[in-house]
């Protein structure tokens, strides 16, 4: 993004919007308030390969075997019908 620091977020609403914040800490605690919180992108390995992780996978291998149809599992597991037996 354009904006990085809390200071330049606060130049940038000064110079843009004439909003005047005094200090850095106004701002952030009016972010805290209004639950804005800042964007931050996911760590990266320093081991890992950029280009390589940039191209999607053509398939992607089932860990799974797919269920067989008229089968429920789990939640909706159910036992198979059987006749009741008269005693």
């Amino acid at each position: 993004g354009e904006i990085a620091t809390m200071e330049e977020a606060r130049q940038m609403l000064q110079t843009q919007f004439g909003v005047v914040y005094r200090s850095v800490s106004s701002l952030s605690k009016w972010c805290q308030r209004h639950g804005i919180k800042r964007k931050t992108g996911w760590p990266v390995h320093v081991k890992t390969d950029g280009d390589r992780q940039a191209t999607p996978k053509k398939t992607s291998p089932r860990s799974y075997p797919m269920p067989k149809p008229g089968i429920r599992h789990a939640a909706g597991a159910s036992l198979p019908l059987m006749k009741p037996v008269l005693a």
